[in-house]
């Protein structure tokens, strides 16, 4: 009932114990097909909602708009009322019933927005407010996405087609610009620990925050952010789960608030007797940035450009394959 074990498929689960792996998706009747269809029909909002409660799994964002000018956004899939004391992240007893999960919450409790007065809808997955005003947990990203993405919306009250196209191709992170930000100063106090070429390196975090091509400062944010969390986390964890937890959204929500929280408790290293934080780690960790950019980019500091590191291949699924 606890789902199918999958203690030897996952390779992240390192344990002799048996774990169960419970999905709200493949439990039940799976209606997806018949929402889809009852959505593409609707003549009406109204008509439209009702085919939402049939999205059970995986859980999905749902925005509306129709020609009377209705807006409107859902969080769409069956919701589990846990106890209160259960974390869903963490591994339960599955032997013990006051960890069992309880009844499916009616769906007029799931998130939503119909017709809000800010006259904007907008998703990019991140943590919905909820109507309900109870937290769900989830996976969740970032809210800088969604921040940006309001922030242009609000900016003009004209819209058409091409200023569209320039918001769904913004590359800005305004959260990223004021982390850039905040660590240039704590390394101003520094300078006198700096060479000229980490100088130098270290004025590229006064940067727009923005992720072009060009941009050098995306680059050496992104390397730094990268040495910063690894210094804070390799105390607790081994070079593979560390790897794991880089492609978590959880890492990207944290990595928000860290560095203005110099004393967190992340940024102790379990394996010493004192109290670290955050100051004990920027300096070694900006001078293994620059020393990785320059033996990886060279000396020149103009050439170490977003573009150049950040690159994605897309092969023909055909092509790869012998003897094609």
């Amino acid at each position: 009932k606890h789902g199918p074990l999958v203690q030897n498929v996952m390779s992240e689960i390192r344990t002799k114990d048996p774990v169960a792996l419970r999905w709200d998706y493949a439990l039940g009747e799976n209606r997806l097909l018949e929402a889809f269809r009852s959505m593409n029909n609707a003549t009406n909002l109204g008509q439209f909602q009702s085919a939402l409660p049939l999205i059970h799994g995986p859980g999905l964002n749902v925005v509306y708009a129709d020609k009377e000018d209705n807006i409107a956004w859902w969080a769409c899939t069956r919701m589990i009322q846990w106890p209160e004391h259960v974390n869903s992240k963490f591994f339960m007893c599955g032997d013990l019933s006051i960890d069992e999960p309880g009844a499916w919450l009616p769906f007029e409790l799931n998130p939503h927005s119909i017709n809000p007065e800010s006259g904007i809808v907008a998703s990019s997955n991140e943590q919905p407010t909820s109507s309900s005003g109870q937290f769900y947990p989830g996976y969740y990203v970032p809210p800088s996405r969604v921040k940006r993405v309001r922030k242009i919306l609000n900016s003009s009250n004209s819209w058409d087609t091409e200023s569209m196209q320039v918001l769904l191709l913004d590359v800005v992170c305004d959260e990223d610009r004021l982390n850039a930000e905040h660590l240039l100063q704590l390394l101003s106090s520094k300078k006198d620990s700096l060479t000229e070429k980490q100088l130098e390196a270290a004025d590229l975090l006064n940067w727009d925050g923005a992720y072009t091509i060009e941009s050098t400062g995306a680059l050496l944010f992104q390397h730094l952010n990268y040495q910063l969390l690894l210094a804070a986390f390799s105390d607790e964890m081994t070079e593979s789960e560390f790897e794991q937890f880089m492609h978590l959204h959880w890492m990207k929500r944290l990595a928000q608030e860290l560095y203005f929280a110099p004393d967190h408790i992340a940024w102790d290293n379990v394996k010493t007797d004192q109290l670290e934080h955050m100051d004990d780690y920027l300096l070694p960790a900006f001078k293994h940035t620059v020393n990785d950019l320059i033996l990886t980019y060279g000396e020149e500091i103009e050439l170490w450009t977003w573009g150049i590191a950040h690159q994605v291949e897309l092969k023909h699924p055909l092509a790869i394959n012998e003897p094609l």
